[in-house]
């Protein structure tokens, strides 16, 4: 019994000394907004904002302020600066504003650069149904080693110089230029090779991957063609497409959904930077991860998404809530050649039903859990246009 007592303390003694100075600096929850991460902070003590986390982009920006909101930013330079991105725009313009305290639970950031769109080009509100104001950059994470843990829905801050890797976490290759990290990982293609790509890890592409066309020798022959969302410079659309295999480690997705944007959207874009495409919050919520700007590092530990099977918008209808109450649901965009397209649904109708349910009573993630599901049997909708109402059904069958 002493033996067993002693050995108990010194297990109890090793574990505590694995991991001893990993003491969170600030811990705060977040809310899935769709697939995006979504942080409440303050800006100079102004109102509390809820933005979405977006590794892909450095600075802080505000894209939407509502009634209510009141953001003392300091200085703004009167010339706006082009912030450029995938679409096929020139960029956009935004004001920038510099030496601005970022507070985010107890954790105060100083001296960051805010920059102010003049205009909301996101619809970030209108898209999810919640309140967002903006994107919540990068350049947050360089001091701290920061874990988003998907199943807690929590982000934890950590001392960088102390940290050390819990177990069970892997590590995957990684770099990092100009405050955004790339991570190795082996895709498989239609043509079942594996190939090492790099990846731009971001948490503000709500998608699973998406692949230039030159890291691919061919593309699936099974593909949609649809929109994929919106870049800093305007709309990206491209192919949808399942493929063999995405690894990120030892850990290996089968089946993963990943979008191709068209050249059209990424033209300039391919040619200035080494990636071979990026790695969207789709993929990265099945993981719970840890990233460290400073050695750098990143790691991954599956968690209970894992295994969850990859969807996209079967229906091809895209919908954007109306303010201020979010009761009204309208088409934002239809896919061509979709099911929706094929049935006649236009840009500006109203949704009114989705299979039986009143879309009022739904709320976003709800509609689109049901256009994203595959299923024998038709989706009924009831659209209204105008005065006329239209009960629509839609085949729902997979094309991929």
């Amino acid at each position: 019994m002493k033996r067993i007592f002693t050995y108990l303390l010194f297990s109890l003694f090793i574990c505590s000394q694995a991991y001893p100075n990993n003491k969170k600096v600030t811990s705060v929850p977040f809310e899935m907004a769709g697939s995006y991460v979504v942080i409440k902070l303050t800006i100079n003590n102004s109102t509390p904002l809820s933005m979405i986390l977006d590794t892909g982009v450095k600075n802080t920006i505000i894209n939407e302020l509502m009634e209510g909101d009141d953001v003392p930013l300091n200085k703004t330079t009167t010339d706006s600066t082009l912030i450029q991105g995938l679409g096929n725009n020139q960029g956009l313009r935004a004001y920038r504003s510099y030496k601005n305290d970022l507070k985010i639970g107890n954790l105060i950031f100083n001296n960051k650069v805010v920059l102010l769109l003049p205009e909301n080009i996101f619809n970030f509100t209108n898209y999810t149904g919640k309140k967002i104001n903006g994107i919540l950059g990068s350049d947050i994470l360089k001091d701290y080693v920061v874990e988003i843990n998907y199943t807690k829905l929590r982000v934890y801050f950590y001392n960088s110089d102390t940290f050390v890797v819990p177990g069970k976490y892997s590590s995957i290759p990684a770099t990092v230029v100009n405050n955004k990290m790339y991570v190795d990982a082996l895709y498989t293609g239609a043509d079942s090779v594996p190939r090492n790509v790099r990846m731009l890890v971001d948490t503000g592409a709500e998608l699973g991957s998406w692949l230039f066309n030159s890291s691919i020798s061919s593309m699936p022959k099974k593909k949609v063609y649809g929109y994929i969302g919106e870049g800093l410079s305007g709309e990206i659309k491209g192919y949808y497409a399942r493929s063999v295999q995405l690894c990120l480690g030892p850990h290996c997705i089968a089946n993963p959904v990943v979008t191709f944007p068209d050249s059209a959207y990424t033209r300039g874009l391919e040619q200035e930077t080494s990636r071979d495409g990026t790695l969207g919050n789709q993929t990265l919520k099945r993981f719970n991860c840890i990233i460290d700007f400073k050695t750098p590092a990143f790691y991954l530990k599956p968690n209970l998404m894992f295994k969850d099977k990859f969807r996209y918008n079967v229906a091809g209808i895209e919908i954007l809530r109306e303010m201020p109450h979010f009761y009204i649901t309208r088409v934002y965009k239809v896919w061509k050649n979709s099911p929706a397209d094929v049935m006649g649904v236009r840009e500006g109708d109203l949704i009114l039903e989705v299979n039986g349910m009143k879309a009022f009573q739904m709320n976003v993630s709800e509609i689109r859990d049901i256009f994203e599901t595959s299923r024998r049997f038709p989706m009924h909708i009831v659209i209204q246009r105008g005065n006329d109402v239209i009960d629509l059904d839609l085949n729902m069958n997979s094309k991929i």
